[in-house]
């Protein structure tokens, strides 16, 4: 199983935001939402594909809202779908026993990784024809490329972090595109989801995780080259699992009269004692270590 570094804590922090949002606007809709799981893949197309970058796996999570028309045994149907998505591109072999920046010069190992994450938005257009629902949509997405070193010790060394993720390169590409899909309705709260989607946007620059290798101009450090793609165009893959959200109509609704609860003042309160600060660890990084200078050739008379 691969090693996955992720360093999605704003995208996720954004995710749970917005599902959030989301899900407290279904509660005044009668119609039926979904709010959608989904594993992916992806595959770099055209000069992307041909500049090395790799093919990445990932998941992602949607909203689909209630329709917005209403046709007869609805038979078609136009949701908006709002989603995230987050695609491990992978990763670089490890360059190892490399000096790291402490005063014993304790060893550790390097690797490089690329990923990819995106939010969209996409209208979908669903022909109801029984248990089985082909569908297709167009899309927008702001997608983020993103390279990270991720460099860790050998062993625990007191004072530092024992693995440290630090981004290297960042490309934020507006993309647009379409998917053809098919929904295969499991019952009445259940739905399997498998799509296809290709999306196109302009190039970015990133890591060729080939070229992650041990400097050849230094004792310890480690080296990569820069690729420059002309385009980032992608195919995704999804499949996944659809769960129909229901409004609850018989949930008991909260009451006010007008009542407080104070805090009894007559309590003894303890003050707490503060704990001392932990000082920070410092980040584990790669102490470039150069070749040592031949000596001098003697001179000869």
């Amino acid at each position: 199983m691969f090693e996955i570094t992720l360093n999605i804590l704003s995208p996720m922090k954004s995710l749970f935001t917005v599902l959030f949002i989301l899900l407290l606007s279904t509660t005044g809709l009668k119609a039926q939402s979904y709010l959608n799981v989904y594993l992916n893949g992806s595959c770099p197309m055209d000069e992307f594909k041909d500049s090395g970058y790799k093919d990445g796996v990932g998941f992602s999570i949607e909203y689909l809202s209630p329709s917005l028309i209403k046709t007869k045994n609805d038979w078609f149907q136009i949701r908006l779908g709002f989603g995230l998505e987050y695609f491990y591109q992978g990763g670089s072999k490890k360059v190892t026993d490399l000096v790291f920046n402490t005063p014993n010069n304790d060893l550790g190992s390097v690797h490089v990784n690329n990923q990819m994450s995106a939010v969209y938005f996409a209208p979908k257009f669903i022909f109801n024809t029984g248990r089985i629902s082909p569908y297709f949509d167009v899309f927008g997405a702001s997608r983020s490329f993103t390279t990270h070193q991720v460099n860790r010790f050998n062993k625990e060394v007191d004072g530092y972090e024992r693995e440290t993720t630090k981004r290297l390169l960042r490309n934020g590409r507006a993309h647009y595109g379409a998917s053809l899909g098919l929904i295969y309705n499991l019952g009445s709260r259940f739905a399997f989801d498998a799509r296809v989607s290709y999306s196109t946007g302009n190039g970015i620059k990133f890591i060729g995780l080939n070229s992650v290798k041990r400097d050849d101009n230094y004792e310890s450090n480690v080296a990569y080259n820069v690729v420059k793609a002309p385009v980032s165009n992608v195919l995704v893959f999804r499949i996944g699992v659809m769960f129909r959200l229901k409004r609850c109509e018989n949930c008991p609704r909260s009451s006010s009269n007008g009542s407080s609860t104070r805090p009894n003042s007559n309590r003894n309160t303890v003050t707490p004692t503060p704990k001392a600060a932990t000082p920070p660890k410092k980040p584990a990084e790669v102490k470039p270590v150069p070749k040592p200078v031949p000596p001098p050739k003697p001179v000869e008379n």
